[in-house]
């Protein structure tokens, strides 16, 4: 697989993420929000959107399992790498997100309270103008 197809599929298998957790906001399965895989879906897009940018930057498969489901690690690395995100929202979500990202507390609900953003919406917002901006900087769709 070429750098540009791996990059390619992080970056589409992250937005599939992003609209999974869109839809289960607007769908409302059962007239509830499940919280939890919102949330679990939207770290998902996030990690691996980065991975494709770091993936495409040069970086190796070796480098990505080493970052693993650390989003701080990612961003950083995708950062020194040259990305430029969208807002500096992204990294508070970002701080906000990444110790229940990475210790699987979200998908495996290990913790009776887990904080998360209250304002959903914005929150779609900011991952959204995140995939737009690396959208840009990669142009992940001539790839």
């Amino acid at each position: 697989m070429t750098v540009g197809t791996k990059a390619k599929h992080l970056f589409s298998g992250g937005h599939g993420f992003l609209e999974a957790a869109r839809s289960l906001l607007i769908l409302k399965p059962n007239g509830l929000i499940h919280w939890p895989a919102v949330y679990v879906n939207l770290c998902y897009a996030l990690e691996l959107s980065l991975k494709a940018y770091i993936f495409h930057r040069g970086e190796t498969e070796k480098t990505l399992r080493i970052i693993g489901h650390d989003l701080v690690v990612a961003l950083d690395t995708a950062k020194r790498l040259g990305y430029i995100p969208p807002t500096d929202k992204l990294a508070e979500l970002v701080l906000l997100l990444k110790d229940s990202h990475k210790d699987h507390s979200l998908r495996y609900l290990k913790d009776e309270t887990i904080d998360l953003p209250e304002d959903h919406d914005f929150v779609i917002w900011i991952v959204d103008e995140h995939f737009k901006a690396l959208a840009k900087q990669i142009p992940i769709t001539s790839l």
